[in-house]
């Protein structure tokens, strides 16, 4: 059983720690406490404190534990590291980890503190080793290593803060507070970047769509009107609630609110997501919600909570990856597969010529034959396991735009209205034909043909009457997934029998328009 398998128990923490920043961190500590002699007001104020205070004690507690079961997880899962990384994080856990434990259960004596910071920033680097070290996606370590950066600067600032003897001195007295200055400004520019960072490429514009949209500008347009109307509370707010300083309304604080849309959307759109995605939507919401104080034991384990999910989740992502691929290549056709299906499906009076391209992540296939005294030509372009482009020309390869175009209706969002295979639909309705001739739109005009087109035409057909044609479809994006393991192994399939009777269908067209 993985971190990943424990996700549940990070919804509670994520969701508890919202209540423990808000009661906390935030309401206890702006809001002063009614006089007695307003009982009812003091009443409440003091059940939010006691909640308050279950919240604190709850966050910090789950958030060991958390901690210490992701780096038992990664200890012992001898795939996703090596001995070496696994030796170093055993040894920052085991030092940082106790230290946490009694801060949580005790207030640490002052001459503690700095053990427990210093263990802290142990723990952060040697997840930056850690990541650095795996063979994970590159955008992933340059998030990891940039979030830990300033982390570091904040635990060196705090130990200048708790042992004087190490603080500079001199012309170099205020390096620390500077350093701590870059830190804050990275953290604002993290939330901007962290969409680059961890967003898969291959499926961003999920990330636009409705809900996580709806959430990014809902939270970004309240804190921004909160700011404005109630700059000062809005200020003390984040100050005791994430540790950051909130600029006065200017065009710095729009920044501010811009990096906060660019993180919500990014962590939203992670959140409906699933697997190790969502593990690294988790892991930058924990890194947000314990805030850039980092002083009290809770707060450097969420930070370190999250610091482990991120690192899970994208040692998860390039497993995924990896076995994605072993199973496409597995199940990738051999050029002889490939040349039998484009026989099968061209149904040739001869072949003339078949090719096939491939390597490990693309497949390029195209028979050039004659089919009825027609010159016929197939190309099939397939990456990982599906078909991503088929093409059929018959006749002459003509140049320039094609008189005649028919080509099925896309919706809202620009992809063709999928239909089911062999599913019936309204030629009229689906359809569109441009005809600059006259006469192909007589052509087409039999109900049978009709019938046919509306079946199996899924993508674009473009005609030069006595010339030739040309048919182009993108099964996925038109709603006819070919998977390439159907054509390796399944060559009697329903995808085989579609592009056969395509062909055919084209063939009957080429015939009506005088090719």
């Amino acid at each position: 059983m993985g971190f990943s398998a424990r996700i549940s128990l990070v919804s509670i923490l994520t969701i508890a720690t919202t209540f423990e920043l808000v009661l906390n961190r935030v309401i206890v500590r702006l809001v002063p406490r009614p006089k007695a002699a307003a009982a009812t007001k003091a009443g409440i104020y003091d059940a939010i404190d006691s909640f308050g205070l279950f919240f604190f004690y709850f966050v910090g507690l789950l958030a060991l534990g958390l901690v210490a079961w992701g780096v038992v997880v990664l200890i012992r899962d001898r795939k996703l590291l090596d001995i070496a990384s696994r030796t170093v994080l055993a040894i920052a856990g085991a030092l940082f980890l106790p230290l946490a434990a009694l801060g949580q259960v005790i207030q640490l004596p002052a001459a503690v503190a700095p053990h427990l910071n210093t263990a802290f920033g142990v723990f952060i680097a040697s997840l930056v080793v850690i990541t650095l070290r795996r063979n994970i996606s590159l955008r992933h370590k340059i998030g990891i290593v940039y979030l830990a950066a300033p982390l570091l600067l904040h635990v060196y600032w705090l130990l200048t803060q708790q042992i004087t003897a190490i603080a500079p001195v001199g012309a170099r007295a205020d390096l620390p507070s500077r350093l701590f200055e870059i830190g804050e400004h990275m953290v604002i520019v993290g939330a901007f970047v962290a969409f680059f960072f961890f967003a898969p490429l291959a499926r961003v514009r999920s990330f636009f769509e409705p809900i996580p949209l709806a959430v990014a500008i809902i939270i970004t347009g309240a804190v921004g009107a909160f700011a404005q109307l109630r700059y000062p509370v809005a200020a003390q707010a984040a100050y005791y609630g994430l540790g950051i300083n909130l600029p006065a309304p200017s065009f710095q604080e729009a920044l501010h609110l811009a990096a906060l849309f660019w993180f919500t959307l990014t962590a939203t759109g992670l959140f409906s997501r699933g697997g190790a995605e969502r593990g690294l939507g988790y892991g930058l919401v924990l890194i947000a919600l314990s805030g850039f104080q980092l002083q009290l034991p809770y707060q450097f384990l969420l930070t370190a909570a999250g610091m482990l999910l991120l690192l899970r989740g994208a040692l998860a992502s390039e497993s995924e990856r990896e076995v994605e691929e072993q199973r496409s290549h597995a199940s990738a056709p051999k050029p002889e597969q490939w040349k039998r299906y484009l026989e099968r499906v061209a149904e040739p009076d001869d072949a003339i010529e078949a090719v096939v391209l491939q390597n490990e992540r693309s497949h390029i296939a195209r028979l050039r034959a004659t089919r009825d005294g027609r010159e016929l030509t197939v190309r099939v372009i397939a990456r990982g396991a599906q078909v991503e482009e088929l093409e059929l020309t018959l006749g002459s390869r003509p140049r320039g735009d094609a008189p005649a175009c028919l080509s099925r209706r896309r919706n809202r969002r620009g992809h063709r209205v999928p239909g089911e295979r062999g599913t019936r639909v309204d030629f009229d309705s689906e359809y569109t034909l441009r005809d600059n001739t006259g006469g192909v739109a007589e052509a087409l005009s039999s109900p049978d043909l009709r019938e046919g087109l509306a079946r199996l035409l899924h993508g674009t057909l473009r005609i030069w009457p006595e010339e030739g044609l040309r048919y182009t479809t993108r099964p996925l994006e038109d709603g006819w997934p070919l998977p390439v393991a159907e054509i390796a192994f399944d060559p009697e399939g329903a995808g085989t029998e579609d592009v056969q009777a395509l062909v055919a269908l084209l063939a009957s067209i080429a015939d009506r328009t005088q090719i």
